[in-house]
């Protein structure tokens, strides 16, 4: 009974530790991340090159990376997943939605381009990392691959060390040794 109750507390205590440390935690770094795009390289590019911050794809990535701050609360992996799925059933609507997408962020100076796909890159990366490191199960699925990875590097003899002893003659004498 008391194994059971320590069990109950230990379950209680991750689920706590998930909710109000981990998962605050990660929603900080990727909302820093994201305004840390926003705000400093963002604004700072177009200001350095003397753009202007009235410029379309000044004002198209502004949007999408406070679009990312305002979804990283609800974002998930199997909302991400799922919009996979939608993606591949409806490949035609899908590129066509690319297409309108990448048409607010195209310019003809390939410098600035170059800017506004490292920006894109750079804010995707932080959303699925987001969706990634809140995902109970990707969570549970890296610590296993941790474990497999390190029993790999443990040498098979320092797993199978322990030895009768005596030398015995059958199985039934190395029980009776133990």
């Amino acid at each position: 009974m008391a194994e059971l109750f320590l069990t109950g507390i230990g379950i209680i205590s991750i689920m706590a530790t998930w909710k109000f440390i981990w998962l605050p935690t990660v929603l900080d770094s990727t909302r820093d991340t994201l305004f840390d795009l926003r705000d400093r390289q963002l604004r700072r590019y177009f200001l350095s090159k003397k753009i202007g911050l009235e410029h379309p794809v000044y004002i198209a990535l502004r949007g999408l990376l406070n679009g990312h701050l305002r979804n990283t609360t609800s974002l998930s992996l199997s909302q991400c997943a799922y919009m996979q799925t939608h993606i591949q059933k409806h490949p035609a609507l899908a590129e066509q939605r690319i297409a309108e997408i990448n048409e607010q962020f195209k310019v003809d100076d390939p410098d600035l381009q170059k800017f506004v796909d490292e920006i894109r890159f750079k804010s995707s990366v932080a959303m699925l990392t987001h969706m990634v490191d809140s995902s109970p199960i990707s969570i549970v699925i890296a610590n296993f691959y941790l474990f497999i990875t390190i029993a790999r590097h443990i040498p098979r003899r320092a797993i199978f060390v322990t030895k009768p002893a005596v030398k015995a003659r059958s199985f039934m004498e190395v029980r009776a040794m133990a």
